[in-house]
This record gives structure tokens, sequence and C-alpha cells, in this order.
């Protein structure tokens, strides 16, 4: 359909899936332009329908979460005609655009129009949670929910707890526990508890005294800190008011990884191959997954130095980057390359020098016309 049938090389194949996928994606641009159409004329509402999410959900047979989300994202594309432009030539993924809707706002559509292709999709649902900024009014009311219930079940002969901690004090209190559960020595018997065993165990031991620290890992930008309505994150956590890094700064035991505005690498140069725990958390925060294959069971994770130490690379952050496990063998073991771009994003070759593409081709124009016909330029607004 897309070429000639004759031809099966990898490019063959992997341009017509392109294709396919940005083909299906101008058409999907196509609905959402109609979509909005119609909820402009409002000429749903001869039908009876209460909301033109109501509307879209019955006629289409979409559960109503699913009309909510298109209904947002086609009003939202309204006003953001690059990402819309985008979306249609297959540069842009449905959910990365629905993510996009949700916090880009005109002034920025162009230049996340062009950064979010070469971002994840789990870095852009980030940016798009991270944009959510709480007040303080918020951080007040999640305050209010602190809740512990303990109650003692005297047929078992057993404590029954549970509770609610906000955000920074749930974090030291997880941090705390896993500590010391990872601290605990083998029984005598040589057999580990079960991890839910060891953290009981780590609850009673921080309730009695335990020496041992948690440290809460925040992350916050330099302009960010002494703003009011500033924004922080939590390490693997939520997202939290600046005025709370500010807090854990002065009463607990608090590690703060400070982002300049100018994106200034932190690093150590040429002195050791080692990367600090510090330097760590930087990458950590920036990747969030694997750069090669997107993964986000980044647990055991590791640092990879793009220009390899042995060859007079830094450890600077603009020289590391977080891999899994199995994209770090393959680079090391199996001769596969890694190279970072200006712009941030990574490129994955195989051992005979064939990039790994990690975005699509665009949508063909003359593949557009076959399909949809010239474009509507009057409906889509792009």
């Amino acid at each position: 359909m897309m070429n000639d049938a004759s031809d099966t090389t990898i490019d063959a194949q992997h341009f017509a899936a392109d294709q396919c996928h940005a083909l299906r994606n101008a058409v999907d641009r196509h609905y959402l332009a109609h979509i909005a159409s119609i909820d402009r004329s409002e000429s749903w509402k001869p039908d009876g329908a209460p909301s033109m999410e109501h509307w879209v959900s019955f006629r289409y047979g979409t559960s109503w979460e699913a009309a909510v989300v298109d209904v947002r994202v086609a009003r939202a594309l309204e006003g953001l005609p690059h990402i819309a432009s985008a979306y249609a030539d297959g540069s842009l993924s449905k959910e990365k655009v629905v993510d996009l809707c949700s916090f880009v706002t005109p002034d920025d559509d162009e230049r996340w129009a062009t950064e979010a292709p070469g971002y994840t999709a789990s870095y852009v649902k980030r940016s798009a949670r991270y944009a959510k900024r709480m007040r303080r009014q918020q951080a007040a009311e999640l305050d209010e929910q602190r809740a512990l219930h303990m109650q003692w079940d005297l047929k078992h002969d057993v404590l029954r707890i549970n509770g609610v901690l906000p955000g920074p004090d749930g974090s030291t209190f997880k941090n705390a526990i896993e500590r010391i559960a990872a601290e605990m020595a083998k029984p005598p018997d040589g057999t580990w508890p079960s991890l839910a065993e060891r953290q009981a165990d780590a609850l009673v031991a921080l309730a009695g005294g335990s020496s041992s620290e948690a440290t809460v890992v925040i992350h916050v930008g330099a302009r960010d800190l002494n703003n009011v309505h500033g924004n922080a994150s939590l390490e693997g956590g939520p997202v939290v008011p600046s005025e709370v890094a500010r807090r854990l700064g002065c009463d607990g035991y608090l590690q703060a990884v400070i982002h300049a505005e100018d994106g200034t690498p932190i690093g150590i140069g040429r002195r050791s191959r080692i990367v600090p725990r510090s330097l760590q958390h930087q990458v950590r925060e920036r990747d969030q997954v694997c750069v090669c294959c997107g993964s986000s069971l980044t647990v055991g994770s590791e640092i990879h130095h793009v220009i390899p130490w042995s060859r007079g690379g830094r450890t600077d952050l603009d020289n590391l980057v977080l891999v899994c496990r199995r994209c770090h063998r393959l680079i090391h073991d199996r001769g596969y390359g890694l190279r970072r771009h200006g712009d941030g994003s990574v490129t994955l070759s195989n051992p005979a020098g064939r990039p790994i593409m990690n975005r699509p081709a665009k949508l063909r124009p003359d593949i557009r016309d076959r399909f949809l016909g010239p474009p509507n330029r009057v409906a889509m607004r792009c």
C-alpha cells in the first residue's frame, strides 16, 4: 500500500508502519477537528444530550472517560495549531498529545511541538503533572487529611493500623521504614522474613527510637525555591509546594537537588569515574526512565557515561544517562552504541552502526492526500 509490495527490506517495512501510524493520527486529528466544530456550533443539543461529552460517548459507543478526553483535547487543539499539526503528521503520539493539551499554553505551543517528539511519553506525562502547581491552600487541605487509626483486635491479640500522611511526611516515613528494614541482619536460622514482616519489625524499631536516619530527596528549581507558589518534587513521589522544601531544610533530613535556571550541568569532571550520589539523583530526576528503551522499570537501573571514562569522558550531568540493566549490557557487552545530542535526545545504534529510531517518520503529503484528500485548513485550524 505504502511501497512496492516486493520491497521487504527493513527500511521499507519500518517506513510502511510509520506511515500507517501517522495516517491513523491524521484521521484522528480530522475527527477531533469535527468534534470541536460540533462543539462550537452546539449541533449536539437537538439530540437531547445534556453535554458534548455525553453526546460523544453515546454516539460513538465510548466510555464517559474516553469521551471527556476527546472533547478536552479537541477544544485544546483549537488553540494549539503547532501541536495539532505535529499530531496530524505523525510526529506526536495520541498519549503525548493528551498530556500536552492539559498544560501547554498558546505561547508555548510551538516550542513543545518541536521538542516533545524527542521526549519519552513518561517525560511528557511528568511535565504535565509538574505543571499542576500546588497552592498553599491545597497544601493545607492535604495536611488536614493526615490521620492515624489504631485499633486493638482482641480476638487475635493484634494491633491493626492504618493511616494517611501528606506527601513529604509520607516520604519521610516510607524512607525510614525501608532503610531500617534493609539494615536488619539475617535471623539465626538463615531464612529471610517476608518484606511485609521486615517492614513491621522496622516500624517497631522506629517507634522504639532507632537511630537510623531517613533522607528525603527533594528536587527544586533555583527560581522556585524562593517563590511563594513555587514547585518542588519528592524523588519517586508527589509534587509539593516549594515552601515544603524550605521547611524540610530546617527540621528534616533533607537532600536538596537544586536545578539552575540555565540548566548548567553539575558534575565532578575527570576527578573520578564513580558518580556521586547527589549527581545520581540529578540524572534520575532528569531522565526518569531508561533513555534507550523507555522502560520505567528502573529499579536497579544504572548510570552510564555516554563518552566512556576510559576515552576521556567526564563525570558530568551532560555526559551521564539513566539506562536499565538490559540496555547497559547491550552497550557494554554486545557493541551497541549510544549518542547524546545537543537537544538532549539520545540515539541508540546496533553493532552494525544502524540507528534504532525512537520516533516514526512523518506522514508523507502524497500519502495523506491519497487517503484523506487535501487538508481541510478551515476545519483543522492548523
